[in-house]
């Protein structure tokens, strides 16, 4: 009798092409366009439509760091390091579907069916999205309950 087994490798995130993820949006401003940018407050600020604080000189970084009370944003060396939203404000577009701090992560699921998700090994009451490019250590990331399903952080990081 011979068997064959076939086995298809799970991954921990969701794969995106690189026009896909490139066209990730804050609040309108593509990723692609914060990952060109070259850290300047005033125009960031313009770009984004909110006042930003430069709290670099505070967290002892080498790089900028911007905050408001709905995003905060660092550059590392004028590369794009992270972005953490703060509030509901910020609207986050993955794909075409637009998500925000309360909704609900079945929203997303209309455009990723099965989308893959994990648990956070130190609190099993948060599950994790990542979104990310082939071949690229970035990515776009949703935390949220694993009871009720609400998003309680979107962000990117860049191990940079």
């Amino acid at each position: 009798m011979l068997v064959t087994l076939s086995c298809k490798a799970q991954t921990n995130y969701n794969e995106l092409t690189t026009a896909q993820y490139h066209n990730i949006t804050f609040n309108h401003v593509s990723l692609i366009d914060l990952l060109e940018f070259d850290g300047n407050i005033n125009d960031l600020s313009s770009l984004f439509g909110i006042s930003l604080t430069d709290v670099t000189h505070s967290n002892n970084d080498v790089g900028n760091d911007y905050d408001s009370p709905s995003i905060a944003i660092s550059y590392f060396e004028d590369e794009l390091a992270s972005i953490k939203v703060k509030s509901s404000a910020i609207i986050v577009n993955i794909d075409g579907i637009d998500i925000r701090i309360g909704d609900n992560i079945t929203q997303l699921a209309l455009g990723y069916n099965g989308f893959n998700t994990f648990v956070d090994p130190s609190n099993n009451t948060e599950r994790f999205a990542l979104f990310k490019p082939m071949y690229d250590d970035s990515d776009v990331y949703i935390v949220y309950n694993a009871s009720t399903g609400l998003i309680q952080e979107i962000g990117y990081f860049s191990p940079t």
